[in-house]
């Protein structure tokens, strides 16, 4: 059995390891690809591949809630993850209707 303290910090090392992938990707492609003009003509021409992307990127946050929401037994913080996930959803699908807007 894994102490409490071992979780925290692989969690936190796996955070940490995500972001800082999320932040180089993001770099790369911005210094790759320059001004708006390609940027947009990059955005059209790997529509699918970022969507698909993005399909990946909701499904590991489900995923990372899911598991969290069954380890909390305590049924104050369990309605309060149920609470965060919700804002999650929210904002994902007001983020994804406004890019259906715009």
């Amino acid at each position: 059995m894994r102490s409490p303290l071992r979780s925290l910090l692989l969690a936190v090392l796996i955070t940490i390891g995500a972001s800082v992938s999320a932040i180089l990707i993001a770099w790369i492609v911005l210094s790759t690809v320059g001004d708006a003009i390609r940027w947009s003509e990059f955005s059209r021409r790997f529509e699918i591949g970022l969507t698909i992307g993005r399909a990946l990127l909701y499904s590991a946050l489900f995923t990372g809630w899911w598991a969290n929401r069954k380890r909390q037994q305590h049924p104050a913080r369990r309605r309060l993850l149920d609470r965060t996930g919700l804002a999650g959803f929210a904002s994902i699908l007001l983020v994804e209707l406004n890019r259906i807007q715009g």
